[in-house]
């Protein structure tokens, strides 16, 4: 946020022809990422002020209580700096599909996407392990 509202006018931009309206230019988030970073990679204390940003934005328009409750869950779930990563990539894949397709916050969801997620990661890192260990 704060690169954007700093550097916004001098950033690199792309043309975008919606249906039936003249030309709009919209932040290059490609080069946008390689230049200053991605979500990705956001360290924990990155990321937690970031989501803090996001509430903010979205207390901006309206309701953020949806919003709220998505970062407090996931911010009690940090026991430690190793499920930060499937954390991080939870949120930002509930973020993503939010946009096309809204649906309510449910703890029961959360819990059973972050368990999986967490799995995901760790047999990920064996496999990574296990390639390393093979070469």
């Amino acid at each position: 946020m704060r690169i954007i509202a700093l550097e916004g006018p001098n950033l690199a931009t792309i043309k975008v022809y919606p249906p039936g309206q003249k030309k709009v230019y919209l932040l290059d988030i490609q080069k946008f990422e390689s230049e200053h970073g991605s979500e990705e990679d956001f360290t924990y204390l990155q990321w937690v002020q970031a989501s803090e940003n996001y509430i903010r934005f979205f207390e901006t328009f309206g309701d953020s209580t949806r919003w709220k409750n998505h970062f407090d869950f996931l911010r009690r779930c940090v026991e430690s700096i190793e499920d930060f990563p499937a954390i991080r990539a939870l949120d930002i894949r509930f973020r993503k599909d939010y946009v096309p397709q809204p649906f309510a916050f449910s703890i029961a969801l959360y819990n059973w996407e972050l368990k999986k997620t967490i799995e995901s990661i760790e047999l990920q890192n064996l496999k990574e392990l296990k390639r390393r260990r093979e070469l």
